[in-house]
């Protein structure tokens, strides 16, 4: 996981390297990683569908760990995201608490 992060995401978040051919294939494939070689050595390239997933799922559990520390005090955390970005949608079917809404659940025309 480590050198998954230190030599892939990392390089091209924040080093502004190009995205490796790999994470495409990988994503055109619907696979998790591409196995190729880099520099004479083997690697597996993750796909940008699983870092979408790993990055989903540390936001939630952080979220969900949040606020079950938080359950008498002031959610500064909500307070904030509430005050900045928010969009109000209509909503296509019922969504219930805690759901992940996807753009299928949401009318944008």
């Amino acid at each position: 996981m480590k050198e998954i992060y230190y030599n892939h995401r990392s390089g091209f978040t924040h080093g502004g390297k190009k995205i490796p051919e790999a994470v495409d294939l990988a994503d055109r494939l619907n696979r998790k990683y591409v196995k190729n070689n880099i520099d004479g050595k083997e690697v597996r390239t993750p796909s940008l569908k699983w870092f979408e997933c790993i990055v989903q799922s540390c936001l939630m559990n952080f979220l969900i760990k949040v606020q079950k520390e938080n359950n008498n005090q002031v959610d500064y955390f909500k307070e904030i995201s509430l005050e900045l970005g928010k969009v109000n949608l209509k909503l296509k079917r019922d969504v219930k608490k805690g759901q992940i809404v996807i753009v299928d659940d949401v009318d944008l025309d």
